[in-house]
């Protein structure tokens, strides 16, 4: 039985997307295609693939989004996007999905942030929004809560978030860090929305930084059975700043009197 392959463009028309966000599916690795001679082909096999929605028992959760990582706010932002992805018929989570849970969060972190870079939120919450007005639906898509797969950018996204916290360094993954990540994300639709209005990811950073408390980073103590990955955490972040006191010695040690 022979394939039937689709030029990108065909597929932009049958999804009722543009040309280039076909492209960009097709870079992030979500929608597979072939080479032939210079230009792409697209099966209808691998259309079908990138549209079949996720079913009850199919999938494993995916093993990035871990609860005990973040902290009650970060993970209220996370159940409000999975709610505009399942409200909006999406196949994935996308870090857009996410952003404009922050957004909408009008008494959160995000909304006191833009307010202090003098940006109204509505015009961002606009732009976002007629971003993911483009995306591909799948009608019968599952609308459990738990049922999440996550696009590329949106696992690369935890990822830098985990690293800012790292860095700060703070226990858990909060707002702080997932604004952060989506700021200075490179190519990233949100952060190119961010760019148009005049926010880099600099600026993003110094305003965020007076948002911090002098007390220890905000986090909840999880409980059973997550206490054994919070205890590891913990103790790695110990390990860390132990073995920086100790290159800090060696590194005087060494200095000429």
């Amino acid at each position: 039985m022979s394939v039937e392959y689709l030029p990108p463009d065909d597929v932009a028309a049958q999804l009722k997307v543009t040309r280039q966000v076909v492209y960009n599916w097709i870079n992030e690795g979500r929608l597979h295609a072939v080479k032939a001679g210079r230009t792409l082909r697209v099966s209808h096999t691998a259309v079908e693939a990138f549209l079949r929605p996720v079913h009850l028992g199919e999938v494993e959760p995916e093993p990035e989004l871990r609860v005990e990582q973040f902290t009650c706010a970060a993970q209220t932002a996370f159940t409000d996007a999975i709610a505009i992805m399942h409200a909006q018929q999406h196949p994935e989570l996308s870090v857009e999905h996410l952003f404009l849970a922050l957004l909408y969060e009008t008494n959160g972190l995000t909304t006191q942030v833009f307010q202090q870079l003098g940006i109204e939120s509505a015009h961002i919450i606009q732009a976002i929004e007629r971003d993911l007005a483009v995306g591909p639906k799948v009608p019968d898509h599952p609308r459990a809560a738990h049922i999440v797969s996550l696009s590329a950018r949106t696992r690369h996204l935890m990822k830098r978030a985990e690293e800012h916290a790292n860095l700060l360094p703070d226990l858990q993954i909060d707002v702080e860090h997932l604004l952060r990540a989506i700021s200075d994300e490179p190519g990233g639709t949100s952060a190119q929305i961010l760019q148009a209005f005049g926010i880099t990811s600099e600026r993003m950073s110094a305003v965020l930084l007076t948002f911090r408390q002098p007390a220890t980073a905000q986090h909840v103590a999880p409980t059973q059975p997550f206490q054994d990955a919070w205890e590891q955490r913990v103790e790695a972040h110990l390990v860390a700043i132990e073995a920086e006191i100790v290159s800090l010695r060696r590194e005087l040690a060494l200095r000429p009197s």
